[in-house]
């Protein structure tokens, strides 16, 4: 009973409050910057493209690495934002865990409680009702 009344009094516990669309635009940032690197790529391979050059290793090896490049690019300039998204979650998250695992020991002790007073009361007469 205890945990449905923690729920209907605050039924808006579990929303984080932290609000993903101020770092929206620090995501839209990155990805355009990953997209003008593979843009830049892609523009060199039409504009140099000769059958020659496409059958040598060292192109393919040189455009593996820009690809590489642009990719860490990307996330690299996304692990700041992540980084203090994930610890602002984390934070927010510590006082629900704490109340959750509080309920949870309550529960628990309350359960013991009434198994004592069901041994109690029953004794040896219902062993399968324990």
């Amino acid at each position: 009973m205890t945990i449905f009344w923690l729920l209907s009094a605050e039924p808006d516990v579990c929303h984080i409050g932290l609000d993903d669309l101020h770092f929206e635009a620090v995501g839209r940032q990155s990805l355009v910057l990953a997209l003008v690197f593979i843009g830049g790529i892609t523009l060199s391979l039409l504009f140099t493209y000769q059958e020659a050059i496409i059958s040598s290793p060292e192109f393919w090896v040189t455009n593996i690495l820009f690809v590489l490049f642009t990719v860490l690019i990307f996330f690299l300039s996304m692990r700041p934002t992540h980084s203090l998204l994930a610890a602002e979650r984390k934070r927010e998250l510590q006082p629900i865990q704490a109340r959750i695992n509080k309920t949870c020991r309550d529960l628990v002790l309350r359960l013991n409680q009434l198994s004592g007073f069901r041994s109690a009361v029953l004794g040896d007469q219902c062993p399968g009702c324990l």
